[in-house]
């Protein structure tokens, strides 16, 4: 939230944080200090009046706490940017995305990287028949973070919300099928090395994600045409 969020409401300049909710005292305190005095501080999203002037509500929390907060949010009246999963539990996934649907509220997930400049220019080459028709695209994710024991969802389950968004808008369709290949090594499904295939209409797009890497976090993307490639480092 402080090194994203902020920012990018700072630079846009249209938003004013009003309140900040956060279990520990000590960091609503902070947020205080950053964002001036006038800003309200709660422990609860439940303990935010009703008559407090909030047009939306941007949700950062852990994994663990995306359903219960969504939740609280969806019973209120203003808009909401929240991050995936909905869940950290595979069967809730499903019902809440009925509750999402079901929702007349503005909701929208934050999938930052299908708006990187690169993924539009990327798909608008593949798009234009530059390459020719197109083979095949992949996105491959290298990072650090490690494997998270006995964690219910598979990483392809946590992270294609975002990664299969940037498929989707390069290949400019949505997948019918999906092949998913889960490492083995760790306590529960969140591994350090999965492979997902999708099958756009007999183009393959592929997830490849390994969290055990050494070196720095890098995101690739690479098109393949009959009459070109395409590579971008994101």
């Amino acid at each position: 939230t402080r090194s994203a969020y902020l920012p990018a409401l700072r630079r846009d300049g249209r938003a004013r944080v009003v309140a900040v909710v956060a279990r520990k005292e000590a960091t609503r305190e902070r947020a205080r200090a950053e964002l001036g005095s006038g800003v309200a501080g709660f422990a609860r999203l439940e303990d935010a009046p009703d008559s407090l002037d909030i047009d939306a509500l941007l949700i950062a929390v852990p994994d663990s706490m995306h359903e219960p907060v969504l939740t609280t949010a969806l019973a209120g009246r203003a808009a909401i940017l929240y991050e995936p999963p909905l869940s950290d539990q595979r069967v809730r996934i499903e019902p809440m995305i009925e509750r999402l649907e079901r929702s007349a509220l503005v909701t929208y997930a934050d999938w930052e990287l299908g708006c990187i400049p690169a993924v539009a220019r990327v798909a608008q080459i593949a798009g234009s028949g530059g390459l020719g028709p197109i083979q095949s695209a992949s996105i491959r994710l290298q990072a650090g973070w490690g494997p998270v024991a006995n964690y219910d969802l598979c990483n392809i389950d946590h992270l294609s919300t975002w990664y299969v968004d940037v498929l989707n808008r390069i290949l400019g369709a949505t997948p019918s099928r999906v092949l998913v290949l889960d490492g083995r090594g760790a306590p529960g499904r969140r591994q350090s090395r999965n492979i997902a295939h999708f099958d756009y209409a007999g183009v393959w797009g592929t997830l490849d994600v390994n969290i055990a890497c050494v070196g720095d976090l890098a995101i690739d993307v690479q098109v393949n045409g009959s009459e070109g490639d395409l590579e971008a480092d994101l």
